[in-house]
């Protein structure tokens, strides 16, 4: 069972898409918060290349934090981070990268993105899942979400080598999803990716599809 995240409040402003990103590894989520230094200088540089760009967007008016006050990352527990969770395992056990886009029709400049994000690495192989949903309208006090993409990578371990650099690979690749969505109202990717019609016919993923 993928369990929802829990409620996490919502301003709107104008035409600027409010966007949250998500992941259940308290110390990189410091990290790109800015709340607690990395003292690996490869990674600071990691951080601030991908938060440069989060910046640029925002002075241009492209994306602000949910709310005024809040930071463009939170931390949740793993369970309520499944969906990247069961990505980053999918890209790893397999060793391949897999992409997933729902059919939908967008109403105009998404108002609210989340864009969930997880990585890990075993043995000799490190792997990344992303997850973004997007919401056009509110029910009630809370976003009506949409599933609109849902990528598993297999990351090149010679830069990536421990877990907490996998996590902030796949916090990148959320972030250049959630930019390439407020461009062109879908994620265009490039590489070697696959549909979904060839899926890993294995019961560990049958939350994904």
């Amino acid at each position: 069972e993928v369990l929802p995240p829990p409620c996490f409040d919502w301003s709107c402003n104008g035409y600027t898409s409010s966007v949250q990103f998500i992941g259940d590894n308290e110390n990189v989520v410091a990290w790109i918060n800015g709340t607690r230094k990395s003292e690996n200088f490869k990674m600071d540089g990691f951080i601030s290349q991908t938060l440069d760009k989060i910046c640029h967007a925002f002075c241009e008016g492209e994306m602000r934090p949910r709310t005024r006050a809040a930071p463009w990352a939170t931390h949740v527990r793993r369970k309520f981070n499944k969906m990247a969770d069961l990505l980053a395992t999918c890209a790893i056990k397999c060793k391949n990268n897999y992409v997933f886009v729902n059919e939908f029709k967008p109403c105009g400049r998404a108002r609210f993105i989340q864009a969930f994000f997880d990585g890990g690495f075993r043995g000799d192989v490190a792997g990344a899942g992303v997850f973004l949903r997007v919401a056009w309208f509110m029910n009630g006090s809370q976003p009506e979400w949409h599933s609109v993409f849902r990528a598993s990578f297999l990351i090149d371990v010679e830069g990536h080598s421990n877990s907490a650099c996998a996590e902030l690979f796949s916090f990148q690749m959320a972030a250049l999803a959630v930019m390439s969505f407020l461009e062109n109202n879908c994620v265009l990717m490039e590489g070697d990716m696959v549909a979904k019609d060839v899926w890993p016919e294995l019961k560990l993923y049958d939350g994904l599809t």
